[in-house]
Formats: structure tokens, sequence, C-alpha cells
């Protein structure tokens, strides 16, 4: 029984059409998870019971580093211990989602005056005492009051600017967790509940589109994706609320494509019009969602088609007008700041920053050859792919990588992670081989932020390495698409719904 054991171990990789890298046997996470955990709690006791230090047992870097190993090493073997029985184990891997990011917000309380952090509270306590953020002119001595008790290093106008950078739908978000909590952890917590929620979406979305459910005991490709290590620093470490934005949109594609009308026709076209006025790139979903909307139709006649669109597109609009509706004198000003910021020079995790830096102003070249290539490559296999709308969708979140100027990596992931689930719909292979190139790029991140800090180094030094990462996933996403889609000999592709 052993070495059949050990046979199938090794062909699970042609039964499940699953990298090899993913096999790993049940009774070794059995054996060497447990004693794991052990170790941790003892340490977890150890720290908040006798030792000042801040959850370590020294103030060493290298013994912290070697203890934040242990921290990730354990959770991703209970993530892939929870993932053999996958249905009976969402809660817990919300659970374990959750504390993972709990104790990353445990060990950084300086980033609770985090910038981002700082606006998002300034906007919730505008929002509670009854402010309209995009009002300049309204009520300035409360305004002025709230700017000097947050952000009082910041000028009059670009404080204004900051907290007006926002859709108005966040701006009710930051102003609900203002009215639970007016501290900046409890910003932090539920910003890393949505983004535990989305880990468990994420898990249901492949399991439904990626077809590759029968390989329950190849679950590391799994565990890498639930840890999600780029939103464990931009989220988590570093508070962001993006993780919510991508919940919204991949939450909407997986509903309307649910047989459920209710689902489908209601609540699909209410998420999406939150993903629109959340931070915007769920207009791009329009197009895939009516797609699948008409597709799983019951009744094949036009005219249920047609009405089914109809009343999700009008639920979508309703949805829209109400939230939009006491700000809509303000949205156009909005609109050109935020294109105007877009649009600046390259910075931050922008695709086209090393060639700024390299170039100057002499970049734009590189823009435009960069988006020649996908215009060239979207022609090229648009008629090739069987889902074009998918394909088209994909290919529009790219170009906006490439565009995009000014994101930080919380921005840029929005598309990125968005990009790679779409594009397991299309190819299986391709969704694994290019979230297995984000698992590996966040995981090293995750580290190299958690040097900098331990070793006090401002965040601001590593962002032309995230940049890099962004530039690479525009320029490898095209290759691995035409590797796979080549190699086998087009079979690939057109599988797929």
């Amino acid at each position: 029984m052993g070495i059949y054991s050990k046979i199938r171990c090794k062909t699970d990789f042609l039964q499940y059409n699953m990298p090899s890298a993913m096999i790993i046997s049940k009774k070794f996470i059995y054996i060497l998870v447990q004693p794991l955990f052990l170790i941790l709690s003892s340490i977890f006791v150890f720290n908040y019971l006798n030792l000042p230090q801040k959850y370590f047992l020294t103030d060493h870097p290298i013994i912290k580093i070697l203890f934040l190993t242990l921290l990730l090493n354990s959770v991703f073997l209970l993530f892939h211990k929870l993932l053999i029985s996958p249905k009976k184990s969402l809660i817990l891997i919300f659970v374990v989602a959750f504390l993972l990011r709990l104790y990353f917000i445990l060990i950084t309380p300086n980033y609770n005056n985090w910038i981002d952090l700082s606006i998002y509270r300034s906007s919730g306590r505008l929002i509670s005492n009854g402010i309209n953020p995009y009002d300049f002119q309204g009520q300035i001595k409360l305004r002025e009051k709230i700017r000097i008790d947050l952000m009082k290093d910041y000028k009059k106008d670009s404080w204004n600017n900051y907290i007006s950078g926002n859709l108005p739908l966040s701006q009710i978000y930051y102003g609900l967790i203002e009215r639970i909590s007016p501290t900046p952890e409890a910003y932090r917590l539920i910003f890393n509940a949505f983004d535990s929620l989305l880990v468990v979406l994420i898990f249901l979305f492949t399991q439904k589109f990626w077809q590759i459910q029968q390989a329950k005991k190849s679950n590391l490709f799994y565990t890498l994706i639930f840890l999600l290590p780029v939103t464990l620093v931009w989220g988590t470490i570093l508070p962001e609320d993006k993780g919510l934005q991508i919940l919204f949109m991949i939450g909407t594609v997986y509903l309307a494509n649910s047989r459920s009308t209710l689902k489908k026709i209601l609540i699909s076209p209410i998420l999406l019009s939150f993903a629109v006025t959340f931070k915007l790139y769920g207009i791009f979903l329009i197009p895939i969602c009516l797609y699948y909307l008409i597709k799983n139709t019951k009744d094949n006649s036009l005219i249920k088609k047609l009405a089914d669109s109809v009343i999700y597109i009008f639920v979508f609009l309703v949805s829209n007008f109400i939230i939009l509706f006491p700000h809509l004198k303000y949205i156009n000003s909005f609109l050109i700041y935020r294109l105007y910021v877009e649009n600046s020079l390259p910075t931050n995790a922008s695709a086209l920053r090393l060639f700024y830096l390299l170039f100057g102003s002499r970049y734009i070249f590189a823009e435009y050859f960069l988006i020649g290539v996908y215009l060239i490559f979207a022609a090229y296999y648009l008629f090739k792919v069987k889902n074009k709308i998918l394909f088209l969708t994909m290919i529009v979140f790219l170009l906006l990588l490439i565009i995009n100027k000014y994101g930080s990596l919380d921005r840029m992931n929005i598309l990125i992670l968005t990009t790679i689930l779409l594009s397991g719909v299309l190819s299986a292979k391709l969704g694994i081989y290019t979230m297995y190139i984000y698992g590996i790029f966040g995981v090293s991140n995750l580290f190299v932020y958690l040097y900098a800090i331990i070793e006090r180094i401002p965040m601001q030094n590593y962002q032309v390495y995230e940049s890099l990462f962004v530039l690479y996933f525009v320029l490898i996403f095209p290759l691995i698409f035409s590797k796979l889609y080549h190699f086998h000999a087009k079979s690939i592709i057109y599988k797929r719904k």
C-alpha cells in the first residue's frame, strides 16, 4: 500500500494536470504541521507573558526573520491541511487568514500613522460628522480641526486633494468604520477582515472556474494563493483597502455565472456598481458579466436573454445612481484630478518607472512600444480564442497596468490579481503559472518589507523593486500565453469556457 501511495503521488501530475512541484504527501503534512504549531504556540505564550519586546524572543533581526519564517511556514502548512477537505474548512480558512494578518498588525503599530490610513480616517471623520469630503467650502472650521487632528503636517490644499481622491462608496465605507470605532486599529482590522474574505472567495472562484476541482491532494498551489502575500504587505502591514475592491470585482463575475436568478440578475449588478463606485476598475467587467448572464440563461429565447440583460443593466444603473447622486456635481472634478494623477511622470510601482529612471522623458517611447505590442498580441489571438470577451477584458487590465503611472502596488494589485484569476478561466495552466510568479514575488516582497521594518528602512526605498515586478508581469504574461497556446496545439485555450 505504501508503494502504491508513492506511485500515485508521482502520477498525480498526470491525473490532475498540475505542476509536479505541487505534489506533497498528506502524511508528511500531518506529521510536520502539528509540532510546528505546538512550537509556535509556546513562543506566543512566552512572548505575551514574559518579554517586553514586540512579540519576539529577541530584538536581533536574524532571529526575528527566522521567527517570521516559522510563522509563515506553519500557516502555509495549516492551509494545506485545511484544504484537503475544503468544503468543511471555509470558516477555518477565513480564521487562519485573519489571524495571520492580525499578527502582522500587532507587530507593526508604527503603521497606524501610515499616510493612506490617515487619509481614510480623515474621510471617515468628515463623513461621520455629516461633511461632504468633496465640498472644500463646507464647514471649513470643522474640516480644519479634523485636518489638524489627523494630518497636521499637510497643508490645507494638499489635504483637500487627498481626502477627495476616493470615490463615494469608499468615503461611505470609511464613514461606517469611523462610526464603529475611530481608532486606526479598527480600520486595519476591518480592512483585513475583507482581505480574509477575499482569500475564501478566491478559493471558491478557482474551484468553480479553473476546472481543477479534482486536485484536492495537490493543494500547495491553493495555499500559495490563500496566503496572498502581496496583500500582507499592501493591505496589512501598510494599511490599505484595495482587497475589498478585488472582492467586489471577483464576486461580481462569480455571481454573474450563477444558476440562481436572484444572484445573477440582482446581487451581481449591485456588486458591480460597488466595484465601480469604490475604485472605478469594475466598470471594465460589464461585458464579461453580461456574457455570463446571457450564457447561463435557462431559456434560450432571444427575448428572455434580452430581458435579463435589461434588468441587469437597470439594477446596475439604479445602484450607481443611489450611491453617486449626492456627489454628481463633484464627480467631474474628481475624474479630472484622478486622470491628472494617473498620467503624471512614472513613480511608485509604475511599469514604466525603470524606463523613466534610465531615459528620462523619453520613457514615453517605451510606453508606446508596450501598448503597440499588446495591441498586436490582442489582434493576433482574438480570433483564435473561444472566449473573446474574457480575453479582451484581460488585455484591458494589462494595458491599464502600462498606462497607470502613479499607482502603488496596492492599486496595481487590483489589476494583476484580477487578470490572473480571469486568465485561469481561459486556461487553468495559464492561471497556475502566472499565480506562481505572483506568489513567488509576493513572498519575496513580504520578507523585503519585514527586513525594512526590523531595520527601520523607509518603505519608499523598495518601490522600484515593485515597479520591476509590474513590468516583468506585463512582459511575461503574453509570453506564457503564447507558449501555452502553441505548445498545447491550441487545445488548452479552446477547451475553456
